[in-house]
């Protein structure tokens, strides 16, 4: 992968039996293919219908880039003007826990936590799919003369949602969530926050991207109880844009949103949600 990557040892990394994870995403960036148009993606669709049945439609995402350099931002959002012919499709499982997001430029996975007993899958189930959904999407591209995708960018989020008020009346100070939000003021005065919010950039090993971090407050929808969201996105560019690079940088990228959610949460959580 380059000078400073790892090999992936997955069974060294974190991991607990019921982690809060509500949603993943395993995302690839390569150049816009212009041919790839309303009328191609629903012909694409047509290649995955019985394994994605519902069909949407949604304004495109704007493109991202990690950078390096003195001269430039730790990260980009580069903004483009489409016409309407480029937009961004979501295509539906029949249980709706899995979405396939596609648009001129990006293929993004998505697992999707549906309902409050839905255990997440584990990233050695998620993976495959991705890979499947890819090699499905490069034969549509290479069959319909398309072009091939030229990858640029490869990114791996991790949602969680962390329960920080239970029906047993207990509550988590927000200090009780991350050892970052432990730390006291100066003198002792302020009590701890009532309401938090808090984001980092983490440059990863060898400038091979970096992982993004946000901590902020919200209120479940179904019963109003706090929680605290807690996202971490690992994105950086791959070696190439062949399959055994993207699966490698998704490697390294769950490795460092695993890690770094670890380091980030308290012994108490880990304890709470079965660190195995």
């Amino acid at each position: 992968m380059g000078e400073g990557a790892v090999a992936m040892d997955y069974a060294s990394l974190p991991k607990f039996k019921s982690p809060p994870v509500i949603e993943t995403v395993l995302s690839v960036q390569f150049t816009p293919l212009d041919a790839l148009v309303t009328s191609e993606l629903g012909r694409f669709w047509d290649t995955i219908r019985p394994r994605y049945p519902t069909f949407e439609i949604m304004p495109p995402l704007p493109s991202m880039s990690e950078q390096f350099g003195t001269e430039t931002s730790p990260s980009s959002t580069v903004m483009e003007l489409t016409s309407e012919a480029h937009v961004r499709c979501w295509f539906v499982s029949d249980d709706k826990r899995s979405l396939i997001q596609l648009q001129s430029d990006r293929l993004i996975h998505n697992w999707r936590r549906i309902a409050s007993e839905d255990q997440y899958p584990q990233y050695t189930t998620i993976r495959p799919k991705f890979e499947t959904e890819w090699r499905t999407f490069c034969e549509f591209l290479r069959q319909s003369d398309l072009g091939e995708p030229e990858v640029n960018q490869c990114e791996v989020t991790y949602v969680n949602h962390i329960e920080v008020e239970y029906a047993d009346g207990r509550r988590l100070d927000i200090r009780q969530v991350s050892p970052l939000l432990a730390r006291n003021t100066e003198s002792g005065f302020l009590p701890s926050p009532s309401v938090l919010q808090w984001s980092a950039v983490y440059e990863m090993t060898g400038k091979l991207g970096r992982l993004h971090v946000s901590f902020k407050p919200a209120l479940r929808r179904s019963d109003g109880k706090r929680l605290v969201i807690l996202e971490l996105t690992a994105r950086g560019a791959p070696n190439g844009s062949s399959l055994a690079n993207v699966l490698d940088w998704f490697d390294l990228g769950h490795a460092w949103v695993v890690r770094g959610f670890k380091d980030l949460t308290s012994r108490e959580l880990h304890t709470l949600w079965g660190e195995m």
